[in-house]
Formats: C-alpha cells, structure tokens, sequence
C-alpha cells in the first residue's frame, strides 16, 4: 500500500496504526511514511509516544 504512494490507501493505513498486532502497526506506520500524507502525522507521533513495541517506534520516527 505505501510503497504505490497512493493518498486513497491512507484510511486503511490510518486505522491499521490502531491494530492489536505489533507486526500490522509496524507495517502500517512504514506504509504511512511511504505514502507521505500529513494526514498521518498525529497518529505516527501517538505511535512514538505511546507504542510498547520499540520497532514500531523506530518505525514511526522514520515515518515522519
């Protein structure tokens, strides 16, 4: 999804960051970066402050 840079993906994306899953977040904290849509930034900053799993973070941090 982020990888295409397309904007229509980032709802999914978006709502993804929110996931049960440590591995799906970090895929889609990746994916918002890729996509690179401001629209993200509150939630990829939420991620760096929050996440208990330190990859998400780092992956957050290069997201942004």
């Amino acid at each position: 999804m982020g990888r295409s840079a397309n904007e229509a993906w980032l709802p999914i994306v978006l709502r993804e960051l929110a996931n049960r899953s440590p591995e799906m977040r970090h895929a889609a904290a990746f994916a918002a970066g890729e996509i690179g849509d401001e629209g993200a930034i509150a939630s990829l900053k939420e991620l760096i402050l929050a996440d208990r799993d330190r990859n998400v973070q780092h992956t957050a941090i290069h997201a942004l």
